[in-house]
């Protein structure tokens, strides 16, 4: 089972490049819908410059479809279809165990996907608070309990304090991701608790 879920995590998921694709930093996304749809962490994208996907060895451009900043998570787009894609937790309930994948610090470590396992310390409303290792470039990097369904988005580490690379770090609810989904009309698979 755990083979199946990493081998899909490698089509699943997607650095998200901006402005220069080639020089540019890079955070995680991660298909929402088959239709192309890609979460991530807002602060992952430009205000003004390009955006771009690292999918395979190519560089796709990107759009914005839709954003809420106050929970730094982001809707892009790119014209691939018939993707697969993960489901959405509907509740933001406490987990004992997760897993976080992504792709950290780009410019060290290249295009090379990392798993993570941790906990949830806390939560308050829309705000998780996570056990688990964080770097630059895993900004935006799926959260999941223990079925495999994204229940979180990476958004922020400790970096206030001057720490790379935190065992502290924060992230927002799917919740967020779905309600933004819903208001642009993104087609999105969510699984409700038991």
């Amino acid at each position: 089972m755990i083979r199946n879920f990493i081998n899909a995590l490698l089509f699943l998921l997607v650095m998200v490049i901006y402005n220069n694709a080639i020089a540019g930093w890079g955070c995680t996304g991660f298909f929402i819908s088959n239709t192309g749809d890609i979460a991530t962490a807002a602060h992952c994208t430009p205000v003004n410059g390009q955006l771009f996907v690292l999918r395979g060895n190519a560089f796709v451009p990107a759009t914005l479809i839709g954003a809420d900043y106050i929970n730094d998570v982001v809707i892009i787009k790119i014209t691939e279809v018939n993707t697969n894609s993960f489901k959405l937790a509907s509740s933001n309930a406490k987990h004992a165990f997760i897993m976080m994948a992504g792709f950290p610090n780009r410019m060290v470590n290249g295009v090379n996907l990392k798993l993570y396992r941790g906990y949830v310390k806390a939560v308050t409303g829309g705000r998780l608070e996570v056990e688990v290792f964080g770097d630059h470039g895993a900004s935006g990097a799926p959260i999941f309990n223990k079925y495999g369904d994204v229940f979180g988005v990476l958004v922020a580490g400790q970096e206030e304090l001057g720490v790379s690379g935190s065992f502290d770090i924060i992230a927002r609810s799917s919740t967020a991701l779905i309600a933004l989904a819903q208001k642009h009309g993104v087609v999105i698979r969510i699984s409700y608790p038991i």
